[in-house]
Order: C-alpha cells, then sequence, then structure tokens
C-alpha cells in the first residue's frame, strides 16, 4: 500500500506531516504548500551524487491512481493510487528531485474538492494551474534552478501542460504518458473528459520532450500519441520492448533518467 494513502486516512495533517517524514528517508521533506486553487503536499530530497546536473531539478508528478471505481461507473471516493509510481521514481533519482501531489489527492481534501476533479476534469485549467503555483512558490527559494517535469500516466499529461508556463522548466519526460486525452478515451471507449485541457490541442512545446512508452502498454499504446506526436515532432520517443503501462519502470530508473537527460540540454547558467 502507498504509504502516503495508509497513514493520511486517520491522522490531522500535522501527525500526517510527521508521520511522512518518517516514512521517507531523512533526506526528502514534506511540507504542505497552498495552491492558486488547492492544497498540495511537496516532496523534496537533495541531490544524493556529485552531478553535473546539480542545477537541475527534476519534478515529479504522479499518474491518475483510481479516479473511478464499479469498472468506471462511479467516482472514487479517494482517488489515490495505491501504487505510487512517480513517488518511487522520485525516490531513485540521483538527483535533486521535488515530487508535487496533485488535488484532492493523498486525503490533502479542501473545501473546493469535488470528484470531478479526478475524474472529467482531473486536466483541468483549475487543476493545472494550482500545480503550477505550487512549483512557482518552491522556486521562489531557487530561483537559479532549472527544472525538468517528469510525470507517469496521467502525469505526463500535466506535466506537458505545466511546462509552457514556467519559464524555468528546461525539459519534459513523460513515462506511459497520456499525451491526446482524445485519442485515449476514443480507444478505450471512455466518455470525454469534459472540462479537461488536452495536450495534442495545445501549440507545441518550445522545450525537449522524452517520450517513454512500453511496447506492451495496452493502457496508452504508441498510437495513441500520433496526434501529440503531429503536433510536436520534436518529441524524441523512447520505445521499451518489454515494458508495460507498470513494468519494468523502476527497475532501471536511474539508467531510464540519464539516457532522457542526455537529449535535454544541461548547461549551468551563471
Amino acid at each position: 500500500m502507498d504509504p502516503l494513502r495508509k497513514y493520511s486516512a486517520s491522522f490531522s495533517v500535522p501527525a500526517i506531516l510527521m508521520l511522512l517524514g518518517l516514512l521517507i528517508t531523512a533526506c526528502s521533506t514534506p511540507i504542505q504548500v497552498k495552491g492558486s486553487s488547492h492544497d498540495h503536499f511537496l516532496f523534496s530530497h537533495p541531490a544524493k551524487t556529485n552531478s553535473v546536473t546539480t542545477y537541475v531539478t527534476m519534478v515529479y508528478i504522479e499518474g491518475d491512481g483510481v479516479p473511478w471505481i464499479a469498472r468506471g461507473t462511479q467516482p472514487a471516493k479517494d482517488p489515490t493510487p495505491f501504487h505510487p509510481l512517480a513517488y518511487n521514481l522520485f525516490k531513485k533519482t540521483p538527483e535533486a528531485a521535488w515530487y508535487v501531489t496533485r488535488p484532492c489527492y493523498n486525503r490533502v481534501r479542501d473545501s473546493s474538492c469535488s470528484n470531478q476533479l479526478w475524474t472529467n476534469e482531473r486536466y483541468s485549467e483549475e487543476i493545472v494551474a494550482s500545480m503550477t503555483s505550487v512549483i512557482q512558490t518552491a522556486l521562489l527559494k531557487h530561483p537559479s534552478q532549472k527544472l525538468v517535469l517528469v510525470g507517469y500516466s496521467g502525469g505526463g499529461t500535466l506535466a506537458v501542460l505545466i511546462a509552457p508556463r514556467i519559464q524555468q522548466v528546461i525539459g519534459v519526460i513523460t513515462v506511459s504518458g497520456n499525451l491526446d486525452i482524445t485519442a485515449w478515451t476514443t480507444l478505450h471507449g471512455y466518455q470525454p473528459l469534459t472540462g479537461s485541457l488536452n495536450p495534442a490541442d495545445l501549440a507545441p512545446l518550445t522545450v525537449p520532450v522524452i517520450a517513454m512508452i512500453g511496447d506492451k502498454d495496452s493502457n496508452i499504446p504508441y498510437a495513441s500519441l500520433s496526434g501529440f506526436l503531429q503536433r510536436n515532432p520534436h518529441t524524441i520517443v523512447q520505445q521499451f520492448s518489454e515494458y508495460d503501462h507498470v513494468c519494468c519502470w523502476e527497475k532501471k530508473w536511474p539508467t531510464l533518467l540519464h539516457s532522457a537527460l542526455a537529449n535535454i540540454k544541461l548547461e549551468p547558467t551563471n
């Protein structure tokens, strides 16, 4: 079970923060940050090695988790993923890294939360703006840092939507990223995500985009990215023959991450 989910169910916010501090490594410190519309947890850890990329921070965004139950007929009461893959990648990252929770996930609830925000409006302007403001707040203490956004599944959707709003972003890495939500809902016969923004409909990104895709991923297959790739032809697609939507990103993450970073221009600024 996700430790964020396990311990957030029955404790007050101060107690949650204390427990989270015990659950993660000593170098990773959770704080609660108010976004433009919602509250978020922000986890961070410093660089673990003397890397040439010490001026770059990786920013991780989690997948959609469990937005629906009962075979998609009922909104979940808590969408927090049981297997927080992006959080696990964050912990394995040698570089300095942040992990920003999504609005209304991990039992971080506020008066603006409703199940629309993790179902049809999971990629809405409200969600994107709130997450963007959290990252911008964190940057106030690190104004010289450059950021690489790393999003898993639906977190990849959000990473692409957030990227053009923050000038310090120098690249985006998606892992099994849902980059064309219209193609994705059509593929699976889902209802349209009314109220959500679609990366495939927006202006092309001006920073490098590396899209990691597993050839065995039936949830978000390569074919579902075609609309986004047409609009963003500079996207570097890295395909992995034995990977699916979950396996085996965590196992080899530092190597996969550094392979992706090799395609992003990493030059320290004065």
